[in-house]
């Protein structure tokens, strides 16, 4: 988590339009909801301006040589410890600031909650070559309030590896090998290919791994408060994983923090 100074908001004015233009590719509608695809190589993720992947039975959230492993990846916040929503959800008074522009394997966009959040998104697919793809997200939170803002961030992954939820298992460590971090190591039983979910600035507090389940019997998704996450023991599975990592913000009037984390296939 980096926190940053005084970040003035953005307007989305001619000017604005005329740069998004120049990307390679800029979403067809103000209103955030259309999934574009983001490719570097083999690697692709299907993401929206609110930062969230489609939401599919092939699982091509995120996917390498046209193989799908992801069946959500969202952003769940809770704003002064209301109801947990995703960042998008109708009714919530989410409007788009910045639509969804994509140039080369980096995606950017801006959204904003009412008048008294900003959230601006970068999300960056990288091939390795032999089947290792990293996705980087980066979600930049900014008080436009002149008072403090309590934010909870859940960042949330349902990887179905291998376009299915069975047979999955993981294991989290507070201070990964080879990230220094919390991470989450993901696999599908039988197979030698690892897949993360890593929290790189080591700023989260909670965390939790467990089986999918629909809201409302899932509570990060059912529309509770800024709610206790787990920290359930691992290793988990065989079985349809899911995780989430949780990032209590306090924001100051007009400041901004930056969370950075790192998914895709590891090894």
């Amino acid at each position: 988590m980096k926190r940053g100074g005084v970040i003035y908001l953005l307007i989305l004015s001619v000017g604005v339009c005329r740069a998004a233009a120049s990307k390679e590719k800029t979403e067809v509608t103000i209103l955030g909801y259309s999934f574009l695809p983001v490719t570097d190589g083999q690697g692709t993720i299907r993401i929206n301006s609110f930062g969230n992947t489609w939401v599919n039975p092939s699982r091509l959230g995120f996917s390498i040589g046209g193989v799908g492993h992801v069946a959500e990846f969202g952003n769940y916040l809770s704003i002064n410890n209301g109801r947990v929503e995703r960042t998008g959800d109708s009714g919530w008074g989410w409007s788009v600031v910045s639509p969804l522009a994509i140039e080369g394997g980096t995606a950017t966009s801006t959204v904003q909650r009412q008048d008294a959040l900003q959230i601006s998104f970068t999300h960056t697919v990288r091939d390795n070559g032999g089947g290792l793809v990293d996705w980087f997200v980066t979600a930049e939170f900014t008080n436009l309030s002149d008072g403090e803002l309590d934010v909870c961030y859940f960042p949330y992954i349902d990887y179905d590896l291998f376009e299915t939820q069975f047979n999955d298992t993981a294991t989290y460590s507070a201070v990964d090998n080879d990230f220094v971090s919390p991470a989450v190591r993901v696999r599908k039983l039988g197979r030698e290919e690892v897949f993360v979910f890593v929290d790189l600035d080591g700023s989260s507090t909670e965390w939790r791994v467990r089986e999918w389940s629909p809201s409302p019997s899932d509570p990060l998704l059912s529309g509770q408060s800024c709610i206790t996450l787990d920290d359930m023991v691992t290793p988990f599975g065989p079985g349809d994983f899911t995780s989430a990592h949780k990032f209590p913000l306090a924001l100051a009037a007009v400041e901004a923090v930056t969370i950075d984390l790192q998914l895709g296939r590891f090894q």
